[in-house]
């Protein structure tokens, strides 16, 4: 009890009584509304209970402190719910007391006063509910006689007695109409506060049983509880007829309402109320309260005029009362006798405003019930005697008044009594008839009165002549006196404010008996009359209580209104909610359970990623080097402007994908093996496992289960796609079949899908704690209660392609587990991805596009971040809920999941992106499933996410997304559409053209045309604005066929049939073909009519296409296979040759028209099995491993792609680019232009074409979606006229291989690179770093300096340890960050704007996050992998990694974004002191000592060349200390590495394929410790090959062969043994793969050396310097070098014969070095452009061209050069 009272009134809460909405609204939340069977369930339905939908909780505990009534903790506690004292505080006893109440309750001591108490009481009057019912249920229970049954309600009414005595807020309410309805009901059996009679005293009454008799209802009366109630009615009523102001209402008329119809609860209501009735008129009379008052203090009485109207009033109802039957008509005579002493004190009053017609009138009706009753015993036929002889003895008051109403009615009355009883009796014993003469000669006696009196009002009346004999009389008017009679009568019930009594008033014998419609009439007439009578009362309510509220103080109080309901109404839903809050509490112990289940697993989540971060490669519990059978995927990300991406990340999951599975080692599984994907590196690495962590091994990594595979997953072609249908062309479909096949689509089993469903339950089980979800019920609006600051981070995905389980006891399980998932929101699990603190205020549901993938989650936005989560939706409710918790009937998918192809939804992962706002760099509007319903959001760090969402809500995403982004870009050169947003990319005239370029608002067209990005770049952007994305296979970015030959082993770009023609279509490509294409299209016939004629049934893009040839790299396997329903296809269908696929493409195969892909000119790993795939054996016993290449690139991916990239950069495709873009993206693409270029193609492909919004049924439009969401789709129309061509300007361009011309960049002519006279910049120290930035120009910065955004820099290495921001133009520091850690810094490095990576002593790379406001910096995280000091530290943000090296020999690479490790290149020999990355490939050079490392983005050694020129081999001397790439155009083979050195000389190499003549070895094993080559091998073999390469220039550009490619070998080309690369030594899979024996191999060699002003090793020097910085300019153009003096030197391409870095400085000769002629003023000095030396005017007046300094005209030579030059031409 104490329990359910501190509940409904919590202790937290202050007591602030009345109506708290709190204590009245909690049962209602239970009782009015039914708890959902789900456990409260979000988006359950909800039931509401209109019989308790209005229900108080007070209401409810009126019936359940009933069945209290004997125990004091309930009076207790209600008492202190009414006095408003704090129920948490209250002491209980085990009696019940005024004293104890005062104490326990009030809390009060024995000289404290009460009556303060009561009035800073805060009442809440709600509690006399319960308690009034309680002492109702003390009158009736079966032991009343026991001491609690009278002691506890008499203390009860004793404290309300009190109360109500001295609280003026209690006087007030007491006198409402509830209050004294809801004290009489108290007196009631089986009814409720409002009075309402219970179903169970309905069923009594009903029921009939033995009726109480007068006795019973006195000896009921006399019962003390109800003695006491009735004294304080008496008390409440009286007082009432001194406070009233109404002229229509009195107290009673609530119980006079409420007054049942029948039964034994109106008996008692009659008996009850005709007891207070004649107590309180009685009062009046014994008291006279025109005399006294006795209201409490402070409370003015009304006038006397107001309380004798009140009285009348009173004494009125009283009369209606007996007319109605309302009260008991036996005591008629004492209410009569009553009615004329309150008549005489009136009258005695010397007021004489006081009006005493209405109690006389009162007399007059009484006296007229009376006499009209039926004389049916001697006390009724007594009571008539007196009244009639009242009526003599008291005549002077009725004969004083001229009522012709009463005069009638009596004369009626008269006639009747003065002949005979109304009853008459044959027991002879009876004394009626000895009375009836005496009532017969009273009767005559009247009657002698009034004619004599009152013989003109009754003739009057009766308009007839009035005599005094009776007889007479009688026979004169007896009619119309019974005429008026019926007249009065009606005219009493018609007035009563209550219900027709149950008898009916007769007119003595000549009266007849109401009829039975006559009754129900009357009854009729009774309910309209009290409905009009409570609205009116309604209407003109006391405003007593609102005027005291108004007042303020403790008696301002609302008006009470007491709800109720009934009681077996209540208690059956009672017992319903019951059984519901048990389940609900049930569910909520299991939700309890599942939530601490969830935070178990959310622990070992983080300990997992903890563990694995200890556990992984350089971390701090792991190894030093990573595993030889370690597996990567491809990431991303993407670069920032030509979208290419390089960059392979480790993939943790790769063996949990394709386990070991020993069943199909087996020579008799060969059928089984093919039907699932298998790597060959499984085995390997699960016997290492075995070998290393066999307690703790990982049981994912091995399936040892049967596969069972049905025969008809067994296809003989084994085609599949999507929707599980195989199709190899459209022609085989049209809209009919599209009906067709979606009617039948739910009953066509999907075998693949239901093998891997199958398939995933051994892992389900094994792992179920990474199966169990999230769960939570938290608002979003509260805040994350730790930090969730998780960028990005991929879930773990525990789907393992296990074999199918077939046994039914695991079927069952697995059914088991789907039924527990039932939970709650998951609010909570959604906070702790969010930053601290965050706080959202929008959210939308999306699904992201990634592949074939669809993963529906929120897009949130918070206050600086939005976040895309994946696996949790919004209902309709507002609710999130865990998708993998959620019924399908309670989710409407934003994409169908039958559209794309899925049989079922697919698994919800676990995905969550964090972007900051100033992180959107672009959002564009896209299409998806041919629907405009998708946003492509791309950020700074490379990530772009397509989201797709529900109907008519992307633009509102749109505007969200544009107008919280900061640095949004409006277009430009550096867009992802390469032009502004406002521009259009098709332009008309050269004025306007010349227009848009003086504005700076070129389109990407006119950017291409004018050369300012490449053939690449132009496709990328047009790929782009065609709303073609990575996201989406079937809309991936689209690249042409360049080449045609893939047989030559040279490829000559002179040749024009080395290409494609650009101006035909693939399907255009061979005539044969095209013949069969045009016959179809000619004679196509659709009996329909809904597909129209067409060329080509499938497309050049389409997901298969996309995937086949991505097929050897993760991801695309997986989804490759998921086409293929869960194996490789075919081996001869597999893309395993370039120079097959073209083929096919061209001109063989029919059903083949496909196009390229980016990855085909940017990763070469796309061509290598890296993964070790068993991709099966050709029909002509080929294993397929590789890619095979064409023979120009010997094998080699990277120079494949490099060779092909330059041929899309070559001169032919540049001047016929335009004709592929007029078929794709241009005019020819659709229409009658289409069908005369032969590129018509399936309808269905072309945007429009297909209205998805009229295809009603839903089966129908998924199908149509899947079918072209699987065979791809035409890209959006660009051009609308002819492209322009583009002219290539051979004369003012440089060729160093024909047919390839670019602009003359400084490495052209590195020989010519003309030193500069004086420094471009000067600084105060060594220079650390040099910069280019487009509004600032070149930035040179000093050591110990990094620049960041756009003008600042961040400065550390200070006395104070301190970091210090500030900008490029000013030593004034904006920001001053204290460093408080122990450890020095030594390098650092800027990510972005706002991430700072700091490299320390200890070994430990710090992330800091850069605030902007305020300035201030923020301690990210920590990055562990080195164990000495971090020696450098270079970001690449193109490619999104940092590489960080270290005294401990090693260098790292991570994700820049992810802050992850990637990878750790092999040992070097030495501490790394350079590293560079190269923007353009993401090729990454160390150098260690005198040692230069060239590397791949992925780890691969590309060259290493010892850079030393003289004894020792690591000459301290001539240490590395600064690295740079050239950049501009990638696939140029004269790119140069460039390396300054401590002795102050600038190192330029090239990285060249050479054909091995046995000068430069591979070596089988290398050991990174080994000792370097003595110098003077070194010399000998680098000068070998510079010789040889120098002999071979000319042939090499003239055979377009200048560089060849290795066999993926770690080579040397001069210097140490290089760091290996090691590989598993396993047998070789493709017997068409060359030899490992390959005669190429790719080396560093030396094209020049910058010594002018730094190098120590030339006199000429004055102020020499180590090299510790080196750039080139943006344009390529010049080059800077930084040394350690502060200089900055721009180096830049001379003209022909400038002047070059050989040449003798003037000061250095005073004479000729051939004849030693003198120098004067008038014979000049001349400098020999060969040799760089002084000659005179006459020993230099040779002129040649010299070839290895690419100068092609005649310049000043000497006469030896001369002749040596003439030699060797």
């Amino acid at each position: 009890m104490n329990h359910l009272t501190a509940c409904l009134n919590p202790a937290s809460s202050p007591p602030t009584f009345p109506r708290t909405p709190e204590v009245t609204n909690r049962a209602a939340v239970v009782l009015g509304f039914s708890v959902s069977a789900h456990g409260g369930a979000v988006g359950s339905k909800i039931d509401i209970n209109p019989e308790l939908s209005n229900c108080g909780g007070f209401a409810a505990l009126e019936h359940l402190m009933a069945a209290h009534a004997d125990k004091p903790y309930s009076y207790y506690a209600m008492l202190s719910l009414l006095v408003g004292q704090p129920v948490a505080n209250l002491r209980f006893c085990d009696q019940l007391s005024m004293e104890l109440v005062w104490t326990h309750v009030f809390g009060l001591s024995s000289t404290s006063s009460v009556f303060d108490a009561i009035n800073s009481a805060n009442f809440c009057f709600d509690a006399l509910i319960p308690l009034f019912a309680m002492i109702r249920t003390s009158i009736y229970h079966p032991s009343a006689q026991q001491a609690w049954a009278t002691a506890n309600p008499s203390t009860v009414i004793q404290m309300v007695t009190f109360m109500y005595q001295n609280s003026p807020a209690f006087f007030n309410i007491a006198h409402s109409d509830e209050f004294v309805l809801a004290l009489f009901s108290s007196l009631i059996e089986d009814t409720n506060a409002m009075g309402q009679r219970s179903e169970v005293a309905n069923r009594k009454s009903q029921e009939g049983g033995q009726s109480p008799d007068a006795e019973y209802f006195q000896t009921f009366l006399a019962q003390p509880n109800v003695r006491i109630v009735m004294e304080l009615l008496k008390k409440i009523v009286s007082d009432n007829l001194q406070l009233n102001t109404s002229k229509n209402d009195t107290i009673v008329d609530a119980i006079l309402d409420n007054i049942s119809e029948s039964g034994i609860t109106r008996k008692t209501q009659v008996a009850c109320l005709t007891a207070l009735l004649h107590s309180v008129l009685e009062h009046v009379v014994g008291t006279d309260l025109l005399a006294s008052s006795a209201l409490p203090p402070n409370t003015n009485a009304q006038s006397v005029v107001q309380t004798v109207a009140n009285i009348s009033l009173l004494s009125s109802r009283a009369v209606d009362a007996f007319w109605n039957g309302l009260v008991t008509g036996s005591e008629s005579m004492r209410m009569l006798s009553t009615l004329y002493h309150l008549q005489v004190i009136a009258s005695k009053k010397s007021n004489r405003a006081v009006n005493t017609e209405p109690i006389c009138a009162c007399v007059m009706r009484m006296t007229l019930f009376i006499l009209s009753r039926p004389i049916d015993s001697v006390p009724v036929q007594l009571s008539v005697l007196d009244a009639l002889s009242s009526l003599v003895s008291k005549r002077y008051l009725f004969l004083a008044s001229n009522e012709a109403w009463f005069f009638a009615s009596l004369t009626h009355l008269i006639f009747m009594l003065s002949v005979t009883p109304d009853v008459l009796y044959q027991d002879p014993n009876s004394d009626l008839d000895r009375t009836s003469a005496q009532v017969a000669m009273c009767a005559c006696r009247v009657w002698s009165d009034v004619i004599c009196a009152k013989q003109a009002l009754v003739e009057e009346t009766f308009k007839k002549q009035a005599v005094s004999d009776i007889n007479a009389a009688r026979a004169l008017l007896a009619h119309s006196a019974g005429v008026y009679w019926q007249q009065f009568v009606d005219s009493q019930l018609r007035a009563a404010p209550s219900g027709t009594g149950s008898n009916s008033v007769t007119s003595g014998a000549g009266g007849a008996a109401a009829t039975a419609k006559d009754l129900i009439q009357q009854q009729i007439s009774s309910k309209i009359t009290r409905v009009a009578t409570g609205i009116s009362r309604f209407a003109a309510k006391r405003s007593m209580s609102t005027t005291n509220a108004a007042s303020g103080g403790p008696g301002a109080v609302a008006p009470w209104k007491n709800i109720s309901t009934d009681r077996q109404v209540f208690f059956m839903w009672l017992r319903v909610h019951i059984s519901l809050i048990k389940e609900l509490v049930r569910a909520q112990s299991t939700r309890y359970t599942e939530w601490h289940a969830h935070v178990r697993k959310w622990c070992l989540h983080d300990w997992h990623q903890w563990e694995a971060e200890l556990t992984r490669e350089r971390g701090i519990w792991g190894p030093e080097r990573a595993s030889k059978l370690e597996k990567f995927k491809l990431d991303l990300t993407e670069g920032p402007t030509t979208r290419m991406r390089r960059k392979l990340i480790p993939n943790r999951n790769f063996y949990h994908i394709y386990p070991y599975r020993p069943h199909l080692d087996g020579p008799t599984a060969k059928a089984q093996r093919a039907k699932v994907a298998i790597s060959l590196d499984s085995k390997p690495y699960y016997e290492a496992c075995l070998r290393h962590r066999k307690r703790t091994l990982d049981t994912r990594i091995i399936d040892s289960s049967v596969s069972v595979m049905s025969a008809a997953e067994d296809s003989g072609d084994g085609s599949s796609n999507l929707l599980g249908y195989s199709f190899t062309d459209l022609s085989q479909i049209n809209s009919s079949l599209i009906r067709r096949l979606s009617a039948t689509q739910q009953n066509t089993p999907n075998l693949s899908n239901a093998s891997q469903d199958k398939s995933l339950e051994l892992n389900e089980e094994d792992c179920e704690d990474r199966k169990d979800d999230d769960e939570s019920s938290t608002s979003i609006s509260e805040k994350s209660p730790e930090n969730g600051s998780l960028k990005s981070s991929e879930a773990n995905h525990n789907s393992s392609t296990s074999s199918e389980s077939t046994s039914q006891p695991a079927t069952g399980r697995k059914e088991e587990k789907k039924e527990e998932k039932k939970a709650g929101p998951d609010n909570q699990t959604l906070l702790r991805l969010l930053e601290q603190g965050e706080q959202l205020h929008s959210m939308f549901r999306c699904a992201r596009i990634q592949g074939l993938e669809t993963a529906e989650g929120l897009l949130l936005f918070g206050r600086d971040h939005f976040y895309v989560v994946d696996g949790f939706t919004l209902l309709k409710t507002k609710e999130i809920r865990d998708l993998d918790f959620l019924s399908q009937e309670m989710h409407d998918p934003i994409v169908p999941y039958p559209a794309t192809g899925a049989t079922q939804p697919p698994k919800s992962s676990r995905l969550c992106s964090k972007f900051s706002y100033n992180m959107i760099r672009e959002v564009h509007k896209r299409r998806y499933l041919l629907q405009p319903i998708a946003l492509e959001v791309f950020s700074s760090d490379g990530r772009n996410y397509l989201l797709a969402f529900p109907k008519k809500i992307r633009d509102r995403v749109f505007d969200k997304l544009t107008s919280m982004a900061i640095n949004l870009s409006a277009g430009g050169s550096d867009s992802l559409g390469g032009q502004k947003t406002n521009v259009a990319i098709e332009t008309s005239g050269r004025g306007a053209s010349l227009l848009s370029s003086l504005i700076g608002q070129q389109s990407v067209t006119q950017r291409w045309l004018n050369g300012s990005i490449s053939n690449f770049q132009y496709l990328m952007h047009l790929n782009t604005l065609a709303g073609r994305c990575y996201n989406d296979l079937s809309q991936y970015p689209i690249f042409p066929w360049v080449l045609a030959d893939y047989n030559s082993p040279v490829l000559d770009f002179t040749n024009v049939s080395t290409f494609r023609d650009f101006s035909k279509p693939m399907g255009a490509q061979s005539p044969d073909r095209l013949e069969q294409f045009l016959k179809r299209f000619r004679e196509w016939d659709d009996p329909s009519g809904e597909t129209p004629p067409y060329m080509y049934g499938t497309h050049y893009s389409s997901a298969m296409i996309v995937v086949s040839y991505l097929v050897r790299l993760e991801p695309f396997t997986q989804q490759f296979l998921s086409l293929q329903g869960g194996h490789f296809d075919l081996a001869d269908r597999m893309f395993h040759s370039v120079g097959d696929a073209w083929t096919s493409a061209s001109r063989n195969n029919m059903a083949d028209v496909k196009e390229l892909i980016p990855e085909f000119f940017t990763l070469p790993e796309m061509f290598e099995n890296t993964n070790r795939f068993d991709l099966g054996v050709k029909q002509n016993g080929v294993s397929v491993n590789d890619v095979l290449l064409p023979a120009w690139c010997h094998g080699d991916a990277r120079e494949f792609v490099r060779l092909h990239r330059q041929a899309l950069e070559s001169d032919y495709v540049s001047s016929h680019l335009h004709e592929w873009i007029d078929l794709i993206f241009g005019y020819k693409q659709n229409g009658e232009e289409a069908v005369k270029n032969n590129n018509l193609f399936h309808h269905l492909f072309y945007e429009g074409s297909v209205d998805f919004e009229r295809i009603d049924d839903p089966l129908t439009r998924n199908a149509t979606i899947g079918f072209v969401n699987n065979f791809g789709q035409i890209p959006t129309q660009l051009f609308k006229k002819p492209h322009p061509q583009k002219k290539v300007n051979i004369l003012e361009g440089f060729s160093n291989t024909p047919g390839v011309t670019t602009t003359r960049l400084f490495y052209h002519a590195i020989h010519n690179l003309t030193p500069p006279q004086s420094p471009f910049k000067e600084l105060r120290s060594a220079v650390g770093s040099i910069h280019q930035n487009d509004k600032i120009g070149v930035v040179a910065l000093e050591q110990n300096k990094v620049f960041i955004g756009t003008n600042r820099y961040i400065t550390w290495g200070l006395p104070d340890r301190s970091v210090r921001m500030g900008q490029i133009d000013t030593d004034k520091s904006a920001c001053i960050h204290e460093m408080c850690e122990v450890d020095e810094m030594t390098c650092v490095a800027a990510g972005d704007e706002t991430t700072l990576f700091c490299g320390n002593t200890s070994g430990c790379i710090t992330v800091w996050k850069l605030n902007q406001k305020p300035l201030s910096m923020k301690k990210l995280s920590v990055l562990n992998g080195h164990s000495d000091a971090i020696t450098c530290l270079v970001s690449c943000q193109s490619h999104a990694v940092l590489v960080s090296a270290s005294r401990d020999f090693t260098v790292l690479v991570w994700h820049l974004s992810e802050m992850f490790l990637i990878r750790q290149l092999p040992k070097h020999s030495h501490a790394v002191l350079a590293v560079a990355v190269n923007d353009a490939t993401g090729d990454i050079a160390t150098a260690c000592a005198t040692l230069l490392h060239v590397w791949t983005l992925n780890g691969s050694l590309l060259a290493v060349i010892n850079t030393c020129d003289s004894a020792p081999a690591i000459d301290p001397q001539q240490m590395i200390i600064s690295v740079a790439f050239s950049t501009m155009n990638e696939w140029d083979n004269d790119n140069i590495i460039a390396c300054g050195t401590s002795d102050g000389i600038v190192k330029v190499y090239s990285c060249v394929v050479f054909e091995n003549d046995g000068s430069v070895h591979e070596t089988a094993s290398l050991d990174a410790t080994s000792s370097a080559i003595t110098c003077s091998e070194s010399s000998d073999r680098s000068s070998q090959i510079a010789a040889r390469l120098e002999k071979q220039r000319k042939r090499l550009k003239n055979s377009t062969t200048a560089t060849s490619s290795s066999a993926s070998g770690s080579v040397t080309s001069s210097g140490p043994t290089s760091p290996s690369l090691k590989t598993s030594p396993s047998p070789k899979i493709d017997a068409e793969k060359p030899t490992s024996g390959s005669s190429f191999v790719r080396v560093l060699v030396q094209r020049t050396a910058l010594t002018m002003h730094t190098a120590f090793n030339r006199p000429d020097n004055v102020h020499p310097a180590p090299i510790t910085a080196i750039a080139p300019s943006r344009d390529h153009r010049s080059l800077f070098v930084g040394d350690g003096i502060g200089r900055v030197w721009c180096w830049q391409s001379g003209e022909g014969g400038g002047r070059a870095d050989h040449w003798v400085q003037d000061v250095m000769r005073q004479r000729c070095d051939d004849c030693e002629h003198k120098f004067t003023l008038a014979d000049r000095k001349h400098h020999c452009r060969n040799c760089g030396q002084i000659f005179c005017s006459t020993c230099s007046r040779f002129e040649s061209h010299i070839t290895r300094m690419n100068i092609s005209r005649p310049v000043r030579v000497c006469r030896k050069c001369f002749l040596r030059l003439q030699q060797s031409g």
